[in-house]
Parts: structure tokens; C-alpha cells; sequence
């Protein structure tokens, strides 16, 4: 009767450690399978090739960078463009398509961040220098406005050598000024605002 107990317990054993097995197998498949649904999603937002690129031109950047270290912006723009002719001759001569826009894309993934804030400070110069010309600086009002603070701030500067004799001159210098300042500040916001 014992022995009939023990085999009974261990076919019970070997039952719970079959469906333990099983569901670790269960659970390894559903882990693979979402690890393939996310790689599938990624390259189908990000094409592979840009992990081409990126291997790619991390070498040429290491070779490049050696040579000439002051420029790895530059270095980064040569290691993509040899990247993207060496594309489009091999996917050339395999597929005789010319994927001119489609390396362009990928090759954007990588310039575009290296040249964001290039681009960013150029249109800001650019918005600014237009603000600029609108406010008319050759006009009468600005350069006397000019020529006021500049003379405000000769007087601030002669009144600083006896400040200690005539506190109040230098501080009413400093007020004078204060106000051309202010003046001119709130005349160029104006006109801005027009």
C-alpha cells in the first residue's frame, strides 16, 4: 500500500512539474512574442538602415575623428553621405532602383538631430534681424535717444570721481540715466508691438 502511495505522489509530482514546465514554456513564447511585436513596430516607425547608418558612421567617426578631432559635426555629415552613395550603388545593383529618397530619410535620422540647433539659432537670427529692420533705427527719435543715454552715462561716470563729496549728483546721474533707458526701452517695445 505504501509503495502504491509513493508511486501515486510521485505521478502527482511529475504532473505539477509537467505544468509547471509548461507554463514556463507558455510564458517564455508570450515574452518572445512581444519582443518581436515591439521590434516589428520599431522598424516599421525606424527602417533598419538607420542601424546600418549608425554602425557605419560610428567607424568612419573613429577614423575620422582621430584626423581631425575639432570637427565631428563635419566628420558626421562625411560619414553619412560615404554611407549613403555606398547604399545607393549596392541597393543599385541588386534591385536597379534608385532610392534617392528613401536613404535621404534615413540619413535624416541621424543630420537632423547633429544640425537641430544650428538650424534653430539661424531661424532665430534670422526672426530677430526682421524684428530689427521694423522698428526703423535710423530714425531721428533713436539716435538722439542714443546720443541722451551716452551722455547720461558720461555724466554717471564724471559724478562716480567725487561720490564720496556729492552723493546726490552721482545719484541723480544714475536716475537720469535710468529714465533715457527706460524711455527708449518702452518707445522700441512699441513700435515692436505694431
Amino acid at each position: 500500500m505504501d509503495t502504491l502511495k509513493e508511486i501515486y505522489h510521485k505521478l502527482t509530482d511529475l504532473l505539477t512539474s509537467n505544468l509547471e514546465i509548461f507554463q514556463v514554456i507558455k510564458d517564455w513564447k508570450q515574452k518572445i512574442s512581444n519582443f518581436i511585436e515591439f521590434w516589428d513596430k520599431f522598424f516599421s516607425i525606424i527602417p533598419w538602415e538607420v542601424i546600418l547608418l549608425l554602425l557605419f558612421v560610428s567607424l568612419v567617426m573613429i577614423l575620422l575623428n582621430n584626423i581631425s578631432p575639432t570637427t565631428p559635426r563635419i566628420n558626421l555629415t562625411i560619414g553619412s553621405i560615404i554611407f549613403g552613395v555606398s547604399y545607393i550603388y549596392v541597393v543599385h545593383i541588386f534591385t536597379s532602383e534608385w532610392k534617392i529618397l528613401k536613404i535621404l530619410y534615413i540619413i535624416s535620422f541621424v543630420l537632423v538631430p547633429a544640425y537641430f540647433l544650428e538650424i534653430f539659432s539661424f531661424l532665430k537670427k534670422i526672426y530677430f534681424r526682421s524684428k530689427l529692420n521694423q522698428l526703423d533705427l535710423n530714425s531721428s527719435y533713436f539716435k538722439t535717444s542714443l546720443q541722451n543715454i551716452h551722455h547720461e552715462y558720461a555724466e554717471l561716470a564724471s559724478s562716480q570721481t567725487i561720490l564720496n563729496e556729492q552723493p546726490e549728483r552721482f545719484m541723480t546721474a544714475l536716475e537720469k540715466l535710468e529714465k533715457s533707458i527706460h524711455n527708449l526701452r518702452i518707445n522700441l517695445e512699441k513700435k515692436s508691438n505694431n
